[in-house]
Protein backbone atom coordinates (compact mmCIF):
# COMPACT_ATOMS: atom_id res chain seq x y z
CA UNK A 1 0.00 0.00 0.00
CA UNK A 2 2.72 2.28 1.02
CA UNK A 3 4.69 1.66 -2.24
CA UNK A 4 1.11 2.63 -4.05
CA UNK A 5 0.86 5.85 -2.47
CA UNK A 6 4.28 6.59 -3.57
CA UNK A 7 3.65 6.29 -7.17
CA UNK A 8 0.47 8.38 -7.05
CA UNK A 9 2.23 10.83 -5.42
CA UNK A 10 5.45 11.05 -7.42
CA UNK A 11 2.85 10.59 -10.76
CA UNK A 12 1.31 13.95 -9.32
CA UNK A 13 2.29 16.54 -11.97
CA UNK A 14 4.47 19.58 -10.75
CA UNK A 15 3.48 22.69 -12.79
CA UNK A 16 4.67 26.21 -12.20
CA UNK A 17 1.61 28.40 -11.13
CA UNK A 18 1.26 31.34 -13.93
CA UNK A 19 -2.04 33.00 -11.58
CA UNK A 20 -3.00 33.69 -8.23
CA UNK A 21 -6.49 31.77 -8.08
CA UNK A 22 -6.20 29.78 -5.18
CA UNK A 23 -3.82 32.21 -3.36
CA UNK A 24 -7.06 33.86 -1.26
CA UNK A 25 -5.05 36.59 0.08
CA UNK A 26 -3.73 37.31 -3.18
CA UNK A 27 -6.66 37.36 -5.17
CA UNK A 28 -7.81 40.53 -7.00
CA UNK A 29 -4.23 41.65 -7.71
CA UNK A 30 -3.76 43.81 -10.59
CA UNK A 31 0.14 44.11 -12.58
CA UNK A 32 1.29 46.50 -15.09
CA UNK A 33 4.96 46.96 -16.16
CA UNK A 34 5.93 50.71 -16.28
CA UNK A 35 9.20 51.68 -18.09
CA UNK A 36 10.13 54.94 -16.75
CA UNK A 37 11.08 57.81 -18.80
CA UNK A 38 12.43 59.69 -15.97
CA UNK A 39 14.79 57.51 -14.76
CA UNK A 40 15.07 54.64 -17.68
CA UNK A 41 14.35 51.90 -14.55
CA UNK A 42 11.71 49.15 -15.24
CA UNK A 43 9.39 48.64 -12.73
CA UNK A 44 6.71 45.67 -11.76
CA UNK A 45 4.10 47.63 -10.19
CA UNK A 46 1.46 44.93 -8.19
CA UNK A 47 -1.81 46.42 -6.52
CA UNK A 48 -4.58 45.26 -4.82
CA UNK A 49 -7.66 47.36 -4.18
CA UNK A 50 -11.01 47.13 -2.41
CA UNK A 51 -13.51 44.97 -4.13
CA UNK A 52 -16.07 47.46 -5.78
CA UNK A 53 -19.44 47.82 -4.03
CA UNK A 54 -22.64 48.94 -6.41
CA UNK A 55 -22.72 52.61 -5.90
CA UNK A 56 -19.64 52.44 -3.39
CA UNK A 57 -17.95 56.06 -4.30
CA UNK A 58 -15.54 55.26 -1.14
CA UNK A 59 -11.90 56.44 -1.53
CA UNK A 60 -9.59 54.86 0.08
CA UNK A 61 -5.93 55.40 0.97
CA UNK A 62 -3.15 54.26 -0.93
CA UNK A 63 0.24 52.83 0.38
CA UNK A 64 3.26 52.43 -1.68
CA UNK A 65 5.58 49.34 -0.86
CA UNK A 66 9.17 49.82 -1.86
CA UNK A 67 10.94 46.49 -2.63
CA UNK A 68 7.44 45.18 -3.43
CA UNK A 69 8.78 42.01 -4.78
CA UNK A 70 9.48 40.92 -1.12
CA UNK A 71 7.19 43.32 0.56
CA UNK A 72 4.27 43.09 -1.60
CA UNK A 73 3.45 39.39 -0.91
CA UNK A 74 4.65 39.84 2.67
CA UNK A 75 2.03 42.43 3.43
CA UNK A 76 -0.77 42.00 1.03
CA UNK A 77 -1.97 38.78 3.06
CA UNK A 78 -0.86 40.47 6.44
CA UNK A 79 -3.07 43.69 5.97
CA UNK A 80 -6.28 41.53 4.72
CA UNK A 81 -5.73 39.33 7.67
CA UNK A 82 -5.77 42.15 9.73
CA UNK A 83 -8.68 44.11 8.42
CA UNK A 84 -10.63 41.06 8.94
CA UNK A 85 -10.73 42.00 12.35
CA UNK A 86 -11.37 45.71 11.60
CA UNK A 87 -7.75 46.29 13.15
CA UNK A 88 -6.89 48.14 9.92
CA UNK A 89 -9.00 49.84 7.50
CA UNK A 90 -9.17 48.87 4.04
CA UNK A 91 -6.27 50.66 1.81
CA UNK A 92 -5.12 50.26 -2.02
CA UNK A 93 -1.75 48.49 -1.71
CA UNK A 94 0.82 49.08 -4.21
CA UNK A 95 4.07 46.85 -4.87
CA UNK A 96 7.07 48.52 -6.57
CA UNK A 97 8.98 45.63 -7.53
CA UNK A 98 12.22 45.38 -9.93
CA UNK A 99 11.37 41.66 -10.40
CA UNK A 100 14.88 40.65 -9.80
CA UNK A 101 17.04 41.03 -6.56
CA UNK A 102 20.31 40.84 -8.43
CA UNK A 103 21.75 44.36 -9.69
CA UNK A 104 23.20 43.09 -12.36
CA UNK A 105 19.78 41.94 -13.59
CA UNK A 106 18.19 45.35 -12.81
CA UNK A 107 17.50 45.99 -9.53
CA UNK A 108 18.38 49.62 -8.97
CA UNK A 109 17.16 49.94 -5.17
CA UNK A 110 20.51 51.27 -4.26
CA UNK A 111 20.47 54.27 -6.37
CA UNK A 112 16.47 54.48 -6.58
CA UNK A 113 16.39 55.19 -2.38
CA UNK A 114 19.34 56.71 -1.71
CA UNK A 115 21.00 60.19 -1.78
CA UNK A 116 24.54 60.81 -2.97
CA UNK A 117 27.59 58.52 -0.76
CA UNK A 118 31.31 59.38 -1.01
CA UNK A 119 32.01 55.41 -1.05
CA UNK A 120 29.29 54.39 -3.37
CA UNK A 121 28.92 55.89 -7.10
CA UNK A 122 25.66 54.36 -8.04
CA UNK A 123 23.75 56.20 -5.14
CA UNK A 124 22.45 59.08 -5.41
CA UNK A 125 18.79 58.35 -7.29
CA UNK A 126 16.29 59.46 -4.80
CA UNK A 127 15.37 62.59 -6.37
CA UNK A 128 15.13 60.99 -10.03
CA UNK A 129 13.01 58.25 -8.25
CA UNK A 130 10.71 60.33 -6.53
CA UNK A 131 9.95 62.41 -9.64
CA UNK A 132 9.13 58.68 -11.16
CA UNK A 133 6.89 58.32 -8.69
CA UNK A 134 5.06 62.13 -9.15
CA UNK A 135 5.38 61.70 -12.82
CA UNK A 136 4.50 59.04 -13.63
CA UNK A 137 3.58 55.97 -11.20
CA UNK A 138 0.97 58.34 -8.55
CA UNK A 139 -1.44 59.06 -12.26
CA UNK A 140 -1.20 55.90 -13.11
CA UNK A 141 -2.83 54.42 -10.12
CA UNK A 142 -4.69 57.50 -9.72
CA UNK A 143 -6.69 57.46 -12.72
CA UNK A 144 -7.53 53.92 -11.87
CA UNK A 145 -8.32 53.50 -8.76
CA UNK A 146 -10.47 54.92 -6.25
CA UNK A 147 -7.63 56.82 -4.18
CA UNK A 148 -7.94 59.07 -1.57
CA UNK A 149 -4.67 61.19 -2.84
CA UNK A 150 -4.75 63.32 0.27
CA UNK A 151 -3.54 60.14 2.30
CA UNK A 152 -0.83 58.93 0.66
CA UNK A 153 1.12 56.52 2.81
CA UNK A 154 4.74 55.39 1.64
CA UNK A 155 6.48 52.21 3.49
CA UNK A 156 10.14 51.57 3.10
CA UNK A 157 12.86 49.19 4.57
CA UNK A 158 16.57 49.59 5.51
CA UNK A 159 17.47 51.93 2.50
CA UNK A 160 13.88 51.78 1.14
CA UNK A 161 13.51 53.42 4.86
CA UNK A 162 16.33 55.98 3.80
CA UNK A 163 13.80 56.87 0.97
CA UNK A 164 11.46 57.60 3.35
CA UNK A 165 13.22 60.00 5.60
CA UNK A 166 14.48 61.96 2.23
CA UNK A 167 10.71 62.13 1.06
CA UNK A 168 9.45 63.18 5.25
CA UNK A 169 12.42 65.59 5.11
CA UNK A 170 12.90 67.15 1.62
CA UNK A 171 9.44 66.49 -0.05
CA UNK A 172 7.01 66.39 2.38
CA UNK A 173 4.07 67.65 0.51
CA UNK A 174 3.99 63.79 -1.28
CA UNK A 175 2.68 61.80 1.36
CA UNK A 176 0.82 62.15 4.40
CA UNK A 177 2.43 59.55 6.08
CA UNK A 178 5.93 57.50 5.93
CA UNK A 179 6.60 54.16 7.57
CA UNK A 180 10.63 53.92 7.60
CA UNK A 181 11.45 50.44 8.53
CA UNK A 182 14.90 50.04 10.52
CA UNK A 183 16.00 52.64 7.66
CA UNK A 184 19.97 52.48 7.20
CA UNK A 185 21.59 55.87 6.34
CA UNK A 186 24.74 54.92 7.34
CA UNK A 187 26.67 55.68 3.89
CA UNK A 188 25.58 59.15 3.76
CA UNK A 189 24.09 60.48 7.73
CA UNK A 190 25.80 64.39 7.18
CA UNK A 191 23.36 64.23 3.83
CA UNK A 192 20.23 63.95 6.07
CA UNK A 193 21.35 66.03 8.79
CA UNK A 194 21.21 69.56 6.63
CA UNK A 195 18.24 71.38 7.11
CA UNK A 196 15.35 71.65 4.54
CA UNK A 197 13.73 74.37 2.85
CA UNK A 198 10.79 75.55 4.78
CA UNK A 199 7.65 74.39 4.06
CA UNK A 200 3.95 74.02 5.34
CA UNK A 201 3.60 70.57 5.22
CA UNK A 202 3.69 68.43 8.35
CA UNK A 203 4.21 64.39 7.16
CA UNK A 204 3.90 62.03 9.38
CA UNK A 205 6.64 59.76 10.15
CA UNK A 206 6.81 56.74 11.79
CA UNK A 207 9.89 54.86 12.77
CA UNK A 208 10.43 51.10 13.36
CA UNK A 209 13.98 50.02 14.89
CA UNK A 210 14.98 46.39 15.60
CA UNK A 211 16.18 46.00 19.13
CA UNK A 212 18.78 43.53 17.08
CA UNK A 213 19.92 45.61 14.58
CA UNK A 214 23.33 45.53 13.56
CA UNK A 215 25.16 48.67 15.29
CA UNK A 216 25.95 50.01 11.47
CA UNK A 217 22.74 50.52 11.16
CA UNK A 218 21.86 51.40 14.73
CA UNK A 219 24.28 53.98 15.31
CA UNK A 220 24.08 56.62 12.25
CA UNK A 221 20.04 56.42 12.99
CA UNK A 222 21.11 57.78 16.81
CA UNK A 223 22.76 60.63 15.53
CA UNK A 224 20.08 61.52 13.19
CA UNK A 225 17.32 60.97 15.55
CA UNK A 226 19.08 62.87 18.73
CA UNK A 227 20.33 65.65 15.59
CA UNK A 228 16.19 66.27 14.95
CA UNK A 229 15.57 66.06 18.66
CA UNK A 230 17.46 69.50 19.16
CA UNK A 231 16.48 71.16 16.20
CA UNK A 232 13.08 72.01 14.51
CA UNK A 233 11.55 70.22 11.49
CA UNK A 234 7.96 70.11 10.09
CA UNK A 235 7.57 66.41 10.49
CA UNK A 236 5.70 64.53 13.05
CA UNK A 237 7.35 61.58 14.14
CA UNK A 238 6.83 58.38 16.56
CA UNK A 239 9.53 56.24 16.96
CA UNK A 240 9.31 52.57 18.35
CA UNK A 241 11.06 49.85 19.39
CA UNK A 242 10.50 46.37 18.55
CA UNK A 243 11.82 43.54 21.06
CA UNK A 244 13.32 40.24 19.87
CA UNK A 245 13.94 40.94 16.31
CA UNK A 246 16.72 41.58 14.11
CA UNK A 247 17.27 43.76 10.39
CA UNK A 248 15.04 42.01 8.44
CA UNK A 249 12.77 40.69 11.08
CA UNK A 250 10.70 42.83 12.09
CA UNK A 251 9.20 44.21 8.54
CA UNK A 252 5.85 43.14 9.51
CA UNK A 253 5.86 44.96 12.91
CA UNK A 254 6.64 48.06 11.48
CA UNK A 255 4.08 47.54 8.71
CA UNK A 256 1.11 46.84 11.37
CA UNK A 257 2.47 49.74 14.33
CA UNK A 258 2.83 52.70 11.83
CA UNK A 259 -0.13 51.83 9.79
CA UNK A 260 -2.21 51.77 13.28
CA UNK A 261 -0.90 54.90 14.39
CA UNK A 262 -1.52 56.86 10.92
CA UNK A 263 -5.22 55.04 10.44
CA UNK A 264 -5.71 56.40 14.60
CA UNK A 265 -4.46 60.09 12.88
CA UNK A 266 -6.53 59.77 9.69
CA UNK A 267 -9.49 59.37 11.61
CA UNK A 268 -9.17 62.13 14.16
CA UNK A 269 -8.57 64.26 11.13
CA UNK A 270 -11.86 62.98 9.97
CA UNK A 271 -13.54 63.75 12.66
CA UNK A 272 -12.52 67.51 12.92
CA UNK A 273 -13.09 68.34 9.56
Amino acid sequence: MKSLLLIVLLSCPIVQADSLTHMTALQGVDYMPLKSAVNGHQYHIYVQSPAPQAGDQQRYPVVYLLDGGNLFPMLAPYHHYLQTTEELSPVILVGISYGTTDWKKGNRRSTDFTLPADDRAHYGGAAAFHQMMTDELFPLIEQKYPTDSSRRILMGHSIGGQFALYAAQHQPHTFAGLIASNPAIHRNTAQFLQDPEPTSAQPRLFIMQADGDDERFKKPRKTWLEHWQRNPHHWIMKVMTVEGHHHMSSVPAAYRQGMLWLNNIFSQNTETQ
